[in-house]
């Protein structure tokens, strides 16, 4: 668990969302808020802080998740098609929730602008088994490829994984997919996820090693 002194950051009086944070806290690691009324007003606490939101996964609720990134500091896009999956998802998973989409919209353009990264990355879960209908926020620094990515272009490899129910958004397929997330570093970017049935179907081979240089 990362631990930061905590300093407080205000947002616009039109708004009841109050946050704890410092600028190196969040410049490092991923914060997570519980939003503490079901229509999204405000957000409870201080955040619990983890050095990555694949840690956070671990402390937050199971069930449905969405993560969008932030557009010009503050904007995002096709947000209704994220809360349209959210809510689909707690439906397949047994727990039906329907968002206050007026108010969540509100929340995340606010803590968006609160918080000192240029380009955000957040992610909002929906608790379903464990502690359902508990709404949570976890925001991280975005960081965009590089020129060079652009110029020579990035490295991936595929894993084969199964999903039970892939049209549902579970944040348990993130811990399920902890192992072959891990080949991540070096010069590996991304690991793409293929159902087996893509492979039986085609003639697609794994991708396990990076060119050589």
């Amino acid at each position: 668990m990362t631990t930061a002194f905590q300093t407080l950051i205000r947002l616009p009086r039109r708004s009841r969302v109050v946050v704890g944070m410092s600028s190196s806290t969040i410049t490092r690691s991923c914060s997570s808020w519980k939003v503490s009324r079901a229509s999204g007003r405000w957000l409870a606490g201080d955040p619990v802080l983890t050095e990555s939101m694949q840690e956070a996964t671990k402390m937050l609720p199971e069930g449905a998740y969405t993560s969008l990134r932030t557009y010009g500091k503050s904007s995002f896009l096709e947000l209704d098609g994220h809360f349209d999956r959210l809510e689909e998802t707690t439906e397949l998973l047994g727990h039906h929730v329907a968002l206050q989409r007026s108010e969540l919209r509100r929340l995340l353009g606010d803590l968006a602008r609160a918080v000192p990264s240029a380009q955000t990355i957040f992610r909002i879960t929906i608790g379903v088994h464990d502690r359902p209908g508990e709404i949570w926020l976890s925001a991280a620094p975005l960081a965009p490829p590089s020129k060079q990515d652009y110029e020579d272009g990035v490295f991936l490899v595929s894993r084969t994984i199964h999903r039970d129910n892939p049209k549902a958004k579970n944040n348990a397929f993130i811990t399920e997919s902890e192992e072959e997330r891990k080949v991540i570093g070096g010069r590996v970017n991304e690991v793409l996820m293929i159902s087996e049935l893509i492979f039986k179907t085609t003639t697609l081979q794994p991708s396990d090693q990076p060119p050589v240089a």
